[in-house]
């Protein structure tokens, strides 16, 4: 499986996105294929009126941020399922 385009994840570290990683984030989300992965962290960070909250997803999960080519973003957490993770997402958690 080839890579594909580069992602940010959590601590500005650059992963690269295969395309099976981006079906599996659109199937789960309900997405169309227009849609793209464009960041993920393995990190809820949650603002409260008192400063910010770091919540850790649990292992092999991460909130991960789509866009369309027109700019339509959308977010969810997803968990990818039977990857060969050559890319190194698992190493960012």
């Amino acid at each position: 499986m080839s890579n594909g385009a580069p992602v940010h994840v959590q601590e500005r570290q650059v992963f690269n996105v295969s395309p099976e990683r981006n079906r599996q984030a659109q199937a789960q989300l309900g997405l169309p294929p227009s849609f793209v992965i464009f960041e993920a962290s393995g990190v809820l960070n949650y603002f409260t009126g008192l400063g910010v909250v770091q919540v850790p997803l649990p292992q092999g999960e991460f909130l991960v941020g789509l866009q369309d080519p027109v700019g339509a973003r959308r977010f969810g957490v997803v968990r990818f399922d039977g990857l060969d993770d050559q890319e190194g997402w698992g190493e960012q958690q």
